[in-house]
């Protein structure tokens, strides 16, 4: 580019390089290498290990990076989630997906319960996302809170949707469910009293919870 008559200046806009970095090229006889440099240490670099023991331990299923950005401001991290969610997009597994297993059930066996959270204009909007696990029929509604009031209410609605009422709900680790992991021992956790309610007044079962299991932090 410089023997066909551009600027020194204009080479350096072209490739967002100094100017003497462009006049050390020219009077080398060979190509410089470049010099690596020293990664930046981040707020994150002391919870990269709890936030791998974490992926590893609840795959093939996903921890959304909201939930382990709480966890791990509780041991102290004081960075934001947007650092958290790029560093977990770099742990998920590459190369060819696993075949897909469809999990099915009887008909009117059991509802799949979770929450999905969106922006709009601003603002942060819930999808409550109901699905029937025999003909994996849905039902969804946006709310602008995930209160539990505002969970049974949706309950509701999807029960009219669909016709009728589930022996069982299995819920994917939602907040708005469960209170405190491991309250009353390992795998026994303390779920919000409304539940039980909920499932007493419609005569569910009771509702079952899947929760991921937390690592050991050493």
């Amino acid at each position: 580019m410089y023997r066909q008559g551009m600027s020194i200046k204009a080479i350096g806009r072209e490739f967002e390089i100094s100017r003497n970095t462009v006049r050390r090229y020219l009077r080398s006889d060979v190509f410089p290498e470049a010099k690596a440099r020293g990664k930046k240490p981040t707020k994150l670099d002391g919870y990269r290990g709890y936030l791998k023991a974490r992926v590893s331990a609840a795959h093939p299923d996903r921890i959304s990076a909201a939930v382990l950005y709480d966890e791990i401001r509780v041991l102290g991290y004081g960075g934001g989630i947007r650092t958290v969610s790029s560093y977990l997009a770099g742990l998920k597994p590459k190369g060819q997906d696993d075949p897909l297993v469809r999990f099915e059930t009887p008909p009117g066996r059991q509802m799949q319960v979770d929450w999905g959270a969106f922006k709009l204009n601003g603002q942060r909007i819930s999808l409550f996302l109901s699905t029937l696990g025999w003909s994996r029929f849905n039902f969804g509604l946006f709310v602008t809170n995930e209160q539990f009031d505002t969970l049974r209410d949706c309950h509701e609605q999807a029960f009219d949707a669909f016709g009728g009422v589930p022996l069982e709900v299995l819920y994917d680790n939602m907040r708005t469910v469960v209170q405190e992991r491991n309250a009353y021992g390992n795998g026994m956790h303390k779920f919000h009293p409304g539940l039980k309610d909920l499932a007493q007044h419609y005569a569910c079962r009771d509702c079952a919870v899947r929760i991921a299991p937390r690592p050991k932090v050493k």
